[in-house]
């Protein structure tokens, strides 16, 4: 079969810092099956040696440190295998459970591996087909110590304040604890891996970014040094990005006044609180070989949320999604397990099922050639009604099956009790010969707020934006007299303490000094039970005064105006 070069694990194949030290190579070891070695010197061969390896081969061949706190590394000098059909898998750990490398076929070869399991071990199998056999490879081994601390720190804070939508740079700095002769490195040749809290990344020292939606957010940086050490520690960054306030209660006393009439508004601003955000990133590309019941994992780190949190509820997980491919369902047994090691089935394996010709996502359904096909999002969830088992009984096969949400094979409840930290893992089995696919990427909804950390961004400033008609001010509060009718607006404005600006607009309406809402409406009636008394007449308005001849002490006037309203008086 074909093969192509893949890698996933986040301290991809690089080489580990340390004093590297190649011994002589007394030593020479044959691949065979089963068989494991303890050694910091030698040379490593195919089953052949010096000589080709064979037909049919699948051998499993471990090689771990003889030197307690060191990692094996293998340095191919050659490498040779027939292109497509002869393949050599690497792992990095003591087995196939291990997590997975890469893969070579042909010519080219590994180059130099280094494990960066804690055993120390590298783990080796290889798959030849019936015929055509090549020199197969020779492999130096040697060990190397462990890694120095690579300390990760920033040029900000603790906190950066944000506005949604707005440009935010990110500075990282390296920290080199046994920078020396043994250990030549800066951040000009490391690698700095950013994650924003929010579901993406960015590789550089400095990086740029920006929030569309309010939160707080967790910034990760892992820097990887020249060779191959990565650093360990939370360098405690979080973005306040603000949410938009509530500008209730600002509004015009009258909604519609006369022209030359005055009318008062007035602004209140009431900051929105924002909460923590926990979005997992994307896990890395995960290559699907032709495993024969080989298991191949992917993990994330999930560490946004507080110390104490767990899953106390189903409800608690929205959805986990994968981005895959694969020519053949049937192959396949997908698994997810929390960081204390409860686990769930998302689909099964199930030996002589008549479905599982079914494809997911777009493979290339060719074993000897691995180009990987095009991914689709298969996302698990305790609301969806059918299993993918059972989506696929009514799928023919050769047939992809269908983006959308299935239902796992045990329930989100199982989880309960899984601490939210921690590493997630999706564990994919691979139980047929034949077929190969590709994990793109999968991610866990949370439906979970982290229980601490909920913040208020103060408004620091606020007032209405200047107008020629504002003829006072006090506070918050304006009067204002309009020089011409139609709709009056006015702005009242507010900026918090991450410098974001808001405002809204108040809007009421100025009516012509001839329109008729704004005549005089004379008092029209009057009806008085205090005797004989009068009033002289009755042509004033509403407003003005009525007077009366021998004013009474007691007594009850009613006064009617033109549109009917009614005023009573005693």
């Amino acid at each position: 079969m074909k093969f192509q070069i893949i890698f996933f694990v986040k301290g991809v194949i690089l080489l580990l810092i340390g004093i590297v030290s190649i011994e002589v190579h007394a030593q020479s070891f044959n691949m065979s099956d089963g068989t494991t070695i303890n050694s910091c010197s030698g040379t490593f061969y195919d089953s052949g040696g010096t000589g080709n390896y064979g037909d049919n081969e699948s051998m499993v061949f471990t090689i771990c440190p003889d030197t307690p706190g060191s990692f094996i590394q293998i340095d191919f000098t050659s490498f040779v295998t027939e292109s497509g059909f002869d393949t050599l898998y690497i792992f990095n750990g003591p087995n196939l459970s291990s997590p997975f490398f890469g893969f070579f076929t042909g010519a080219g070869g590994p180059g130099v591996n280094t494990s960066t399991d804690a055993s120390g071990c590298l783990t080796f199998y290889f798959v030849s087909d019936g015929s055509a056999t090549r020199a197969g490879w020779e492999g130096l081994i040697s060990c190397v110590l462990p890694c120095q601390p690579v300390v990760a720190s920033t040029t900000a804070g603790a906190v950066i304040g944000a506005c949604m939508n707005s440009n935010i740079s990110f500075n990282g700095v390296g920290g080199y604890t046994n920078n020396n002769a043994a250990y030549t490195q800066s951040d000009g040749t490391s690698t700095f891996s950013w994650s924003f809290g929010d579901g993406t990344t960015a590789v550089g020292q400095v990086v740029n970014h920006f929030y569309s939606s309010p939160g707080i957010y967790n910034v990760d940086l892992s820097i990887t040094d020249v060779n191959g050490c990565t650093s360990v520690n939370d360098i405690n960054l979080n973005v306040y990005v603000s949410d938009v306030p509530v500008f209730v209660g600002t509004i015009a006393t009258l909604p519609q006044i006369c022209l030359g009439q005055q009318n008062t508004l007035t602004g209140i601003v009431v900051p929105t609180p924002i909460s923590p955000e926990c979005t997992t990133a994307p896990a890395d590309v995960t290559f699907l070989p032709d495993g024969s019941g080989g298991s191949f994992q992917t993990p994330t780190i999930v560490d946004c949320f507080d110390p104490s949190q767990a899953i106390t509820s189903s409800a608690d997980i929205n959805s986990i999604c994968i981005d895959m491919e694969h020519s053949y369902l049937g192959d396949l047994g997908i698994s997810l397990a929390c960081p204390n090691g409860q686990s769930i089935d998302l689909i099964i394996y199930a030996s002589g099922d008549n479905t599982g010709g079914e494809y997911l996502g777009t493979p290339v359904d060719n074993d000897t050639d691995l180009t990987p096909g095009v991914g689709a999002i298969y996302c698990f969830t305790d609301a969806a009604t059918q299993t993918m088992e059972q989506v696929a009984g009514t799928v023919a096969n050769g047939v992809t099956m269908p983006s959308q949400d299935y239902m796992p094979i045990d329930p989100f409840s199982d989880l309960i009790g899984c601490p939210m930290n921690g590493n997630w893992i999706i564990t994919i089995t691979d139980n047929l010969g034949s077929d190969n696919g590709n994990v793109f990427g999968w991610n866990i909804d949370f439906n979970i707020t982290p229980s601490t950390g909920v913040y208020t961004p103060p408004i620091t400033s606020e007032n209405w934006s200047a107008d020629p008609s504002i003829v006072s001010t006090a506070g918050n509060v304006i009067t204002v007299q309009p020089t011409v009718s139609g709709p009056a607006c006015y702005t009242y404005n507010a900026i918090d303490e991450n410098g974001c600006v808001f405002d809204t607009t108040v809007c009421f309406n100025v009516l012509p000094a001839n329109d008729p809402a704004c005549s005089p409406c004379l008092i029209n009636s009057f009806s008085v039970n205090i005797g004989a008394c009068q009033p002289i007449d009755n042509t004033f308005d509403i407003t003005g005064e009525v007077q009366f001849v021998n004013q009474p002490t007691t007594g009850t006037l009613t006064v009617s105006d033109c549109n009917g309203n009614q005023q009573v008086f005693n």
